[in-house]
């Protein structure tokens, strides 16, 4: 899995020991929550979150069964415990409503 990001210049430091998913507002809840999603998660996908959280672009590839939208859905449900909207992109079409299942609330 290969990601690209833009880095956010308005965002605030990172840590040196760069533990957790990134300093987002709201309380040390949204910390625990973030841990525990990614304890499920591999080594690049945990990069992934954290660089999610603290960049303001994110470009996330891979072949299939890589864990593309198993990532996603950990950034999303980050974002959302911080009270944050969530935009996300397709190339194509047929890949819009792939990506939209994990992440769509429930009714």
């Amino acid at each position: 899995m290969r990601r690209r990001t833009r880095r956010n210049d308005d965002a605030p430091a990172e840590g040196a020991g760069g533990e957790g998913a990134g300093g987002g507002e709201g309380g040390g809840g949204d910390e625990a929550a973030d841990a525990a999603a990614c304890a499920s998660l591999s080594g690049t996908q945990r990069e992934a979150v954290r660089a999610a959280m603290r960049e303001q672009l994110l470009v996330l590839t891979g072949g299939p069964g890589t864990g593309k939208t198993y990532t996603v859905k950990q950034i999303v449900e980050g974002w959302r415990r911080r009270g944050k909207r969530v935009v996300l992109a397709c190339p194509t079409a047929r890949a819009a409503p792939v990506l939209a299942a994990p992440v769509t609330p429930p009714p």
